[in-house]
């Protein structure tokens, strides 16, 4: 045996390896994940220069499994944390809870703070063999989807070579080295049009069986051809169609852009509306081209107006603040309704001829003019006998359906989710006026959608989709009535009663007014079914319980001599039996919710709930049974006094100076004199 002395004579404690008997273990080799990508496969990249050795300048990327989504991650040994993209926490719907150490996040510089607020639990897997938990802070982040920082490699112990860009540790008694995921090589295109080349194209094809193309393009907008007939006019006011706006704010105007703050009061502190970067860039762009030109200044409020971003025809944004839609309305008021239609910087002329058509240009420009605003030449047409306006084509014919939004309804696929349902709906509803009965057509998929729970595509609701395609795209054109025959002498015709106008005109007769006291039919008839049809969308089975009549011990007797044509305080009316115009109720459990859901709405008194029901209801001890429910109502008991006598009178307080105090005293119930 020997001793192991260091230079000084000293003994040295020799440290050994913990390596078991036998030959070292082989370390696990893990790649990267493969499968349903969470992102986007993005093929249309920016070729690069190409590199013998691509570990050198790259940190180590790599692909895992979250949740069943295959997710990119890097390991960031200058990271201090742990992170999660907030998007993938999103998509994912992965828990979060609050940070218990909040923190500001620089990324460069100081002037880009983020506040961490919220982390979660990931779990993550790299191949079959190696799964993981850890704590995350949940950021904005668009290089990876989770990137392993300092936490992660000082708990794992992990060893890195510098050379081989890989990362080797033990966990759970394995070795795994971990490989980089090698970065995606781009042959530089040799035109600067052809970015993805053809048989990269068709490889994707062959491999994933369906890929997405996103095609950024701008399309240009020329100026339009203007007819002869607009020549003249366009000239004498090419003022007002300028290239650029003119620099400096114009006159004030009568409505002025104000914040208006409510003293000592809280102000309100909620986050702006979110914005992808290019949309915040076109923003920002935009707001610093209206500082220089004078029209926008810094503001030192401490509220602000949220700005939209508006799509254009030829793919730009526009800001539409809210004032600008009064302004444009207060203008052109003397002309809305008349021949101009105003939709916020929309503005709609139409006339009955050519010449008169430009009258009203004429009028509409001398207004812009004189308030000093002013129309791009590219994005107006003149002369047309259709426009597309607001998702509908106006022409002389009347108002039809948009062709491409019904070619979007035509393609529309079979939805799968609630969300898609309700997206169908809403876009068919947009035309519901060209398809009659369209509520009754559409039935069966507004069922779909009133339940929550569970989501059921049924085959009915399969056929009103098929039904309501058909009728979309066979819709007729919406003519307007010819108002120049008026009824009588009635002078206008709201939009409403025009149908029944046109329909009356094919009759000759006489109007004659009678009071509401006599038109008891009408009034009654009226009532009745707005009553049921009320009740047989709110009450389910509702129709059922006309059955009832007859066995009831009250209203049988009374059903038979209505029948019999005997009662005249008595009407049938679709089945059900109404005193007046109050829908008669049997004795069932609709008594009950009748009352119940009356007292309810604001838990009033016993005389309040009799007066409320009996307006629409009647049977015969609805008085008895609305005492009986009102009592032993326990919101009521609980919430309310009982009404009694607080003691006797005291005097008013008396006045310090006159006309401070002024009483009146009304005296009634005097006998008749003599």
């Amino acid at each position: 045996m020997g001793q192991i002395h260091d230079s000084a004579g000293n003994d040295v404690e020799v440290i050994y390896d913990n390596v078991k008997d036998g030959c070292e273990e082989e370390p696990e080799v893990l790649i990267a994940d493969s499968g349903s990508a969470l992102m986007v496969r993005r093929v249309c990249l920016a070729p690069h220069g190409a590199d013998n050795n691509p570990q050198r300048h790259n940190l180590f990327h790599s692909k895992c499994t979250i949740s069943g989504k295959v997710c990119k991650f890097i390991i960031d040994s200058e990271s201090s944390e742990n992170v999660i993209a907030e998007e993938v926490v999103n998509k994912l719907q992965l828990a979060t809870e609050l940070h218990p150490y909040p923190y500001k996040l620089a990324w460069l510089n100081q002037k880009t703070d983020l506040l961490i607020t919220r982390r979660a639990l990931i779990s993550f897997s790299v191949g079959e063999s190696y799964k993981d938990q850890i704590q995350c802070d949940v950021a904005p982040m668009d290089a990876c989807h989770l990137l392993l920082g300092r936490p992660w490699i000082f708990d794992r112990r992990i060893q890195h070579d510098g050379f081989l860009n890989t990362y080797s540790f033990h966990f759970n008694n394995r070795h795994f080295t971990l490989q980089p995921f090698e970065p995606e090589k781009h042959n530089p295109s040799p035109s600067p049009v052809l970015i993805l080349n053809r048989k990269p194209f068709e490889t994707s094809m062959r491999e994933k069986g369906l890929v997405l193309i996103l095609i950024n393009s701008t399309p240009s907008l020329s100026a339009p051809t203007v007819p002869a007939a607009f020549t003249p006019l366009l000239q004498e006011f090419c003022d007002v169609f300028p290239d650029d706006l003119p620099p400096g704010l114009p006159s004030l105007r009568d409505i002025q852009h104000r914040i208006d703050l409510v003293p000592d009061a809280v102000l309100p502190n909620r986050a702006h509306h979110r914005m992808s970067p290019s949309e915040h860039e076109e923003l920002s762009r935009q707001v610093e081209e209206l500082i220089v030109k004078g029209f926008l200044r810094e503001n030192l409020s401490p509220c602000a107006v949220p700005a939209l971003l508006i799509p254009k025809k030829d793919g730009s944004s526009r800001i539409v603040p809210s004032t600008f839609m009064r302004v444009m309305n207060q203008a052109l008021r003397p002309f809305i309704g008349k021949f101009v239609v105003v939709y916020f910087n929309d503005i709609l002329i139409f006339s009955m001829s050519l010449a008169e058509h430009i009258n009203h240009l004429r009028e509409v420009l001398l207004i812009l003019r004189r308030d000093q605003l002013y129309a791009t030449i590219k994005k107006c047409e003149f002369g047309s006998e259709q426009v597309h306006f607001l998702g509908y084509i106006v022409s002389a014919q009347g108002l039809a359906v948009d062709p491409e939004k019904v070619e979007v309804i035509q393609s529309w696929p079979v939805p799968a989710t609630l969300s898609e349902t309700r997206s169908f709906h809403g876009l068919a509803s947009f035309y519901r006026r060209f398809v009659p009965q369209f509520s009754t057509l559409m039935a069966p998929i507004t069922d779909c959608i009133r339940r929550e729970s569970t989501f059921s595509w049924t085959p009915e609701a399969s056929q009103a989709l098929s039904i309501i395609k058909q009728k979309l795209s066979t819709a007729p054109i919406l003519a307007l009535p010819d108002f120049s025959q008026h009824l009588q002498s009635q002078e206008k015709v709201y939009a409403r009663h025009a149908a029944w106008v046109a329909y009356l005109q094919k009759f000759t007769f006489v109007i004659k007014h009678t009071s509401g006291v006599s038109n008891r039919v009408a009034d009654a008839l009226s009532r009745w079914r707005s009553l049921l049809a009320v009740l047989h969308v709110l009450v389910p089975g509702f129709a059922t319980f006309s059955d009832l009549y007859e066995s009831d011990a009250f209203f049988g007797s009374i059903l038979h001599d209505v029948e019999s044509g005997v009662s005249r305080d008595y009407t049938l009316h679709e089945g059900f039996l109404f005193r007046g115009d109050r829908l008669c109720v049997p004795s069932c459990s609709l008594r009950l919710q009748l009352i119940s859901e009356t007292h309810g709405e604001g838990h009033v008194g016993r005389d309040r709930t009799l007066h409320l029901l009996s307006n629409s209801y009647f049977w015969p001890t609805l008085h008895r049974d609305i005492e009986r429910y009102v009592e032993r109502c326990v919101v009521c008991q609980q919430a309310k006094g009982s009404a009694s006598n607080a003691g006797l009178y005291l005097p008013l307080p008396v006045p310090t100076q006159p006309w401070t105090d002024i009483s009146m005293d009304f005296v009634v119930g005097l006998p008749r004199t003599q």
